[in-house]
């Protein structure tokens, strides 16, 4: 395979799907991943933190290829998930022989640092990840969410932003306009 094709491999990932509406239409995971790289910018810009800016980005640039070979897997899924990390792992080991050589390394360096969670950068760009599905929430106008309440989204999601504040904050602002809206 040419890098050419390797490199075209990586925009399939805008053909795979999330369980999530926007506008009417569901969302593609490399939309998810954009927008993820935005919200970051914009904590990493009002939090005070000692962290490393490109490494955030690149956790989120990479992070979710896996998804080309795995499809997304909703956080509400439990027993999808169950087999999620073994099917991650092995997809990474698969996405990293289709890429060009010089981004085989870094992507599975970066993957694994995202999945094990012990930097500062990947536990922020977990909360990120995270925070941006709840964020796109607000634009729900089906029932992706009806499984949703508020002690479940706690347990599912607030560990990722007690470490940041300022997520916690916006996470607790989400919740508000959540119940506001009828969707908790």
């Amino acid at each position: 395979m040419s890098d050419v094709q390797k490199l075209h491999k990586l925009s399939q990932l805008k053909h795979v799907l999330r369980d999530i509406d926007v506008d009417g239409r569901t969302e593609s995971t490399a939309e998810h991943c954009r927008s993820s790289l935005i919200i970051a910018d914009y904590f990493l810009g009002i939090m005070k933190l000692d962290i490393d800016r490109l490494k955030v980005y690149e956790l989120l640039m990479y992070h979710d290829l896996v998804e080309i070979e795995t499809g997304d897997t909703p956080a509400h899924h439990v027993e999808a998930r169950k087999a999620k990390v073994e099917q991650e792992r092995l997809a990474m080991y698969k996405i990293a022989d289709d890429l060009p050589i010089i981004l085989k390394e870094k992507y599975i360096q970066l993957f694994q640092e995202f999945e094990e969670k012990k930097t500062l950068e990947s536990r922020f760009a977990t909360a990120i990840d995270k925070l941006d599905a709840d964020i796109c929430a607000m634009d729900s106008t089906d029932e992706s969410f009806a499984w949703w309440t508020e002690a479940l989204v706690r347990e599912i999601k607030q560990k990722y932003y007690l470490e940041f504040p300022e997520m916690n904050e916006l996470f607790e602002e989400l919740l508000v306009w959540y119940k506001g809206r009828g969707i908790l």
